[in-house]
């Protein structure tokens, strides 16, 4: 039967776990599954992000041969962010791998290393959660740690831009127009989109109450009481979209434990379709091995020894991400 020296097998080195875990599906989540931001990885453990924007402004008539007016250029600002560090450890003990041995099969080998992705395998999924806290931030604005209070980044401010006010739904009162909120939302979106918000789709994630609140609304209700005799609303919208008014609303469904999601009432609206709103980047980790690499999304780290009597060995998972948006003036919030 194996010992912990088995380990020292090239299949649980840095370069082989890594590319294991990686081609492995992870938990879906459903801002990743949107393929909203759009994936990279850098070689640096901070990113500069330039923002230069120019008013433009209305020229005023002036005397024939008076001197013109200047043109007045905004400096461009530039900004370093660094890059979140997320590690983890899993540990297999001595006595697990002595027990091991694949059925009908000596190739004890690959049942250790079976062992150790299924280990590291748990720690993804607690990977794949913290990720799409992170994402679920940036479509707010502001990236928060995971205990949900510690500010990692107000992008708002990080822009040195104003965060919009939040639109009221008034969801509560029969006579609203909806139609009309939504329009308010794809105009307002337009506006701060400034040159780029020629063509753009809008986005949103609900929480239950707003979803809710939506669906049911009188004024939603009547505009599909022709379309196809009322299917569309007959249908379980649950977790799922609902087109209405040019914008796509999706029923956000968070962790249960209520850590990743929304604010009881609350739907963000986001824009679609225009390239580099959205980014996730990815720096390497910090081992030798990886120095100036371009960054993977995972890493695993092998053989970690204890410092005792060689009982068990570490596996470490670590990940670097920092999703972001360059125009948070565009992510606006509405109420229901």
């Amino acid at each position: 039967m194996p010992g912990m020296n088995i380990f020292d097998n090239d299949a649980f080195s840095l370069t082989t776990l890594t590319a294991a875990i990686n081609e492995r599906d992870f938990v879906p989540s459903m801002i990743r599954n949107m393929n909203l931001f759009r994936s990279r990885g850098v070689t640096t453990t901070t990113i500069a992000i330039e923002r230069k924007g120019t008013e433009l402004k209305l020229i005023p008539t002036s005397p024939r041969g008076a001197p013109p007016g200047e043109l007045v250029t905004n400096k461009a600002n530039l900004r370093d962010l660094r890059i979140p560090h997320l590690a983890k450890n899993a540990t297999v003990v001595a006595d697990e791998v002595q027990n091991v041995r694949a059925f009908g099969t000596d190739d004890e080998l690959q049942t250790v290393q079976d062992l150790v992705i299924d280990r590291t395998e748990l720690l993804a999924q607690e990977f794949d959660l913290t990720e799409e806290h992170l994402m679920l931030g940036a479509l707010q604005g502001k990236i928060y740690d995971a205990d949900g209070t510690t500010l990692i980044y107000d992008l708002f401010s990080e822009f040195g831009v104003s965060q919009p006010a939040a639109i009221d739904f008034a969801l509560d009162t029969d006579a609203t127009k909806v139609r009309t909120k939504c329009t308010e939302v794809i105009r307002t979106m337009g506006k701060n989109m400034k040159a780029g918000g020629m063509q753009f789709g809008v986005g949103a994630i609900a929480e239950d109450s707003f979803f809710d609140a939506l669906i049911n609304h009188p004024d939603v209700e009547r505009a599909y009481e022709r379309f196809q005799e009322g299917a569309a609303l007959r249908n379980d919208y649950t977790w799922q979209s609902f087109q209405f008014a040019g914008i796509n609303f999706i029923n956000y469904r968070g962790s249960d434990d209520g850590k990743v999601g929304l604010a009881e009432g609350e739907c963000r609206f986001f824009p679609m379709g225009v390239p580099g709103v959205f980014e996730i980047v990815y720096a390497p980790a910090d081992y030798a091995d990886t120095v100036n690499t371009v960054g993977l999304p995972r890493y695993v780290v092998p053989n970690l020894e204890d410092t005792g009597n060689n009982r068990y060995r570490k596996f470490e998972v670590q990940a670097n991400p920092l999703p972001y948006c360059t125009r948070p003036q565009t992510l606006l919030r509405g109420t229901a």
